[in-house]
Parts: structure tokens; sequence; C-alpha cells
């Protein structure tokens, strides 16, 4: 559980340090990722600089995760919404609930040696990071570790979740394990969908539901989970999108789920030892897709490793999976 004492103690001079070299290895790895995936607004819109995440922290704060500072780090997410700003996590643990943070749009994440650490008292479906019709975003580094092993049966917790029309989203070098539900969600509709969208280089671990195989005993999603909490990754009416050089290893239900998306490509991803029998590697719900490109992606399943649903005029092209 969190607590929610305040230290008197001085944070040292270790992690005066620590939070001095992660700017600088921040500002290093901007500079030479400037133009690697980086949504084109965020390339030639004016930046504000970096918000350092450690100025909010009240003195004495503590690094190993024992004290909650959501409202001071959201605080640090507010100060930087739409000004193209990049905010620097400190290296350290960071206690979490369901409510998590809340992203704003024309922002970067830059979160490298951060673990941010889900509490095992949440009773309700959350996440750690989330964000509504948000644009010009860019996640990139950092550790989220759940509980599902202590997490009560239908708490869905995810790592990331954006909704609505969502654009220009940039998510890489993330490694999200043990969640209740997905490791990272996008979320739009039919006539409004999330456009421009990049997972690279990302881990997601034994996270998802649960969904009890057809021949077993306990068939189907847990009590309380839905057809959105399937899937490592899941998008919902996305397109133009790119999901590559990932591993999702041990999911709980489908390695990948994508429904309803276009113009997008799973390429080169590892996707390996999903649980239940009956579930896909990769699943796509494809009434209405167009030009999804899965190539090159190694599966590691016993029955299915690719099910397309409802599959219309050969939108879905498959090649060099293995």
């Amino acid at each position: 559980m969190i607590s929610q004492k305040q230290s008197t103690r001085p944070p040292g001079r270790a992690m005066t340090i620590a939070a001095f070299f992660v700017i600088i290895a921040s500002a290093f790895s901007s500079l030479l990722h400037a133009d690697d995936g980086a949504p084109p607004g965020l390339n030639t819109m004016t930046s504000q600089g970096h918000i350092s995440v450690a100025d909010f922290l009240p003195p004495g704060y503590v690094a190993d995760g024992s004290i909650s500072y959501q409202a001071e780090i959201q605080q640090a997410l507010d100060a930087a919404v739409g000004r193209g700003a990049t905010v620097l996590f400190p290296p350290m643990v960071y206690a979490v609930d369901e409510t998590g943070f809340r992203i704003g749009s024309r922002m970067t994440l830059s979160l490298y040696g951060a673990v941010f650490q889900v509490a095992d008292s949440c009773k309700n479906d959350g996440q750690v990071f989330w964000g509504e019709n948000v644009t010009d975003v860019r996640i990139f580094g950092g550790e989220i570790a759940g509980r599902n092993d202590v997490r009560a049966e239908g708490v869905n917790i995810r790592g990331v979740r954006l909704s609505g029309a969502v654009q220009r989203i940039r998510i890489r070098d993330m490694s999200i394990h043990d969640l209740s539900s997905n490791g990272i969600g996008v979320f739009a509709a039919a006539d409004s969908m999330a456009s421009d969208i990049w997972v690279t280089d990302v881990i997601v671990d034994n996270c998802c539901n649960r969904y009890g195989d057809y021949l077993g005993e306990r068939v189907g999603p847990e009590q309380g989970s839905v057809r959105e909490d399937q899937g490592s990754i899941a998008f919902y009416y996305v397109r133009d999108f790119l999901v590559r050089g990932c591993r999702f290893e041990r999911s709980r239900s489908d390695g990948t789920h994508f429904y309803r998306c276009k113009q997008g490509q799973i390429v080169d991803n590892n996707i390996l030892y999903t649980t239940s029998g009956q579930i896909a590697a990769i699943r796509v719900d494809a009434a209405v897709v167009q030009g999804v490109v899965i190539r090159d992606n190694l599966l590691r399943r016993e029955n299915k490793d690719i099910l397309v649903e409802n599959e219309n005029d050969g939108g879905v092209i498959l090649r060099g999976n293995k």
C-alpha cells in the first residue's frame, strides 16, 4: 500500500547527480533521434525546452516508491501541455494508483530509468498514463510494473491508454509487464479514427486480461473484463499505424488485437507464448480492413498464429511470418 507520509530527509548528492545525468542523457538522445519517428509537428513547432519532474517534488523526496507523488507529477505534466516541452523523469521508482497520470497534447515524456510501480491496492479499472483526443505526443523509455498476481479478477489496469481521435503518437523503448489489461491501448471510433500511431521497440510481457481456453473449465474472458482488455497491445479504429521491432510475450489472451484498423504495418515483431490454446498471436478483426500488412513477425503458438476475422477483399497482406 502506498504511504502518504512525507519524508524530511534531504534528497542527497546521489539523487542530484542522477537527476543531472538523466537530463544530459535525454538531451543527447533527443539530438540523436531528432528525426527518428518523431511526429512532423513536433519537429517543426517551437519547443519550450525541458521541465524536470524533480522541480515539482517536495524537499526530501524519496526515490524508492514508498511515497506517492502523483499530484506533484501531474502538476509537472500540466505545465508541459501544448508547449512542445520535454518532461524529464529522474531515474527512480514512482508509486501510482489506477487514476494514473493525464497527458496532454504537444509534449514529450522522457522516462529513461524511471519505474512506475502500480499499487497493490487498486480496486477499479485504470491505467498509468492516459490521454483523450491528444496530438503530437512522444513517450520514450521507462518501465511500468504491475502486480496481476495480486489483482482481483475484473480489475483491469493498462499501461498506456489513449482514446478518441488521437494523432501523431510515438511510443518507443518502453518495458511493460504484469498488468491485467493491455500494455498499450488506443481506442477511437469509426467516425473519428485515430491516426499516425507508431509503437516501436517496446516490450510487453505477461499482460492483458485472462481468456480461458474454449476447451478448458473457465471459458472466455475473466468476469469484469471486456474485449478491449484483450491483447498485449490493442488498437481500435486506428489508421496509418506502425507496430515494429516489439516483443509481446506471455500474453494472457491475444498477443495483439487490431479491430477495424486501416493502412497499417505490423512488422518485425516477436510475439511469443500466448497462454490460451485458442487465442491468436495476432488477431485482426477486419470487416472493413484496408491495406494492413503483417510481415516478418516471429510467432510462437501451438494453434492459431494469425487470425483474420471477417476479411474483406484481401485487405490483409501476410508475408514472411514464421
